[in-house]
C-alpha cells in the first residue's frame, strides 16, 4: 500500500500514471494466472480423469474455459464481499496451511495414502475451518473452542484450531485410506482361491499361447489389474472381463 500512495502524492502526474498502471498490470497477471491454473488443475485433474475419461482435447478445453469463469466468477464476489484484501491473503494461506499441506506431506512422506482419504480429509478440514467461523466473510463461529470469547461483537478464538484443524485433516487422510486399502483387500480377498478365481500379488502372469483348435483372438487366461490395490485378478478358463 505503500509505493501507490508515494506515486500519488510524492511524484509528477506523468510517473503517477506510469507507475499506477504499472501496478495494476502487475496485479492483473497474478490474477489471470491464478484462474489459469485453478482452470487448467480442474480440466486436466478432476475433468478428465475423474469425471471424463474419454473427454477429447476440445472438451477438455471448454471445460477449463468454463471453469475459469466460475473461478473468476466466485473470487469476484468475495473480493466485493469482503473489505480487506489482506484478510483475503491470510484467509488463503490458512486453507493451505489446513487442506495443502496434510496431502503434500503425504504425497512426499506417505505414499501409501488414496485418493478416498485426500477426498474426505480435504473436507472435514474445509468444514472444520468454516465452522470455527471467518471474520474477513462475516461467518459466525459454530464450533466455539475452549477460551472462546466475545471482543467488539467479533468472536475470539484463542484455541490454536488452525493448527488443530490441520492435524484432524491429516489424521483423517491416513485414517480414510488405510480403511480403503484393507476394505478392498478383503472383498478381493474374498474370491475363491481354488476355484475360479485366483488372486496374486505383483505383475500378472503372461497370457499363454492358444492351444490348437482355439478361435483366433480368444484368450484363455484373461488378467484385471487393480491398480490401486496391486492387486491382479486372474480368471481361469473362459475369458469374462477383458483387461
Amino acid at each position: 500500500m505503500i509505493l501507490p500512495l508515494v506515486l500519488h502524492y510524492l511524484c509528477p502526474a506523468c510517473i503517477s500514471i506510469a507507475g499506477l498502471g504499472a501496478i495494476a498490470a502487475a496485479t492483473m497477471s497474478s490474477a489471470d494466472s491464478a484462474l489459469l491454473s485453478a482452470g487448467s488443475m480442474f480440466a486436466y485433474n478432476i475433468y478428465r480423469k475423474i469425471l471424463r475419461k474419454k473427454a477429447a482435447e476440445i472438451e477438455v478445453l471448454w471445460a477449463m474455459r468454463t471453469s475459469m469463469l466460475v473461478f473468476g466468477a466466485g473470487a469476484a464476489s468475495l473480493a466485493f464481499y469482503s473489505s480487506s484484501v489482506h484478510d483475503l491473503w491470510f484467509l488463503s494461506g490458512e486453507l493451505v496451511h489446513a487442506l495443502l499441506f496434510p496431502q503434500f506431506r503425504c504425497a512426499l512422506f506417505t505414499p501409501s495414502t488414496k485418493t478416498y482419504g485426500l477426498a474426505a480429509g480435504s473436507l472435514v478440514g474445509l468444514l472444520l475451518r468454516l465452522l470455527t467461523g471467518e471474520p474477513a466473510l462475516s461467518i459466525p463461529p459454530v464450533i466455539c473452542y475452549p477460551v472462546c470469547s466475545l471482543v467488539n461483537g467479533i468472536y475470539s478464538q484463542v484455541f490454536p484450531f488452525k493448527t488443530f484443524t490441520m492435524l484432524l485433516t491429516f489424521s483423517m487422510i491416513l485414517a480414510v485410506s488405510y480403511s480403503a486399502k484393507v476394505l478392498f483387500q478383503r472383498i478381493f480377498t474374498s474370491f475363491p482361491t481354488g476355484g475360479m478365481f485366483a488372486i496374486s500379488q505383483g505383475e500378472p502372469h503372461p497370457h499363454p499361447p492358444a492351444a490348437d483348435g482355439e478361435t483366433e483372438g480368444f484368450t484363455n487366461h484373461c488378467t484385471r489389474r487393480e491398480p490401486w490395490l496391486n492387486v491382479g485378478l486372474h480368471l481361469k478358463g473362459h475369458c469374462a472381463f477383458s483387461s
